[in-house]
């Protein structure tokens, strides 16, 4: 069916990367704005019992480093099959560094 005369456009949502403005959201500027500021602040002068709660494990080094390795299908579906499979993977790798590595 062809539309006749002028056409009406209706945009119900903004285009792909186009940021959603504040009334679109139904939310007035000061609202967007308080709450902002109000989310991630600690708690004054911070827990003075941290220490007490903070994890730790009983490593000589903390494992705080990310490593990604490209694996076969067959070999990762073998190493999911392990217990602990994550600390075997960090003995192969220590084991083979301390044989070849200088």
């Amino acid at each position: 069916m062809a539309l006749q005369g002028s056409a009406v456009r209706i945009r119900l949502a903004p285009l792909v990367g186009e940021p959603l403005s504040d009334k679109a959201c139904g939310v007035s500027r000061e609202t967007s704005k308080s709450k902002v500021n109000s989310l991630g602040q600690g708690r004054p002068g911070g827990n003075p019992d941290l220490k007490q709660h903070q994890f730790t494990t009983g490593r000589e080094e903390p494992l705080l480093e990310l490593m990604a390795v490209r694996v076969s299908a067959s070999m990762k579906a073998r190493l999911r099959g392990l217990e602990d499979w994550q600390e075997f993977v960090r003995s192969a790798i220590a084991k083979k560094l301390e044989r070849e590595a200088p």
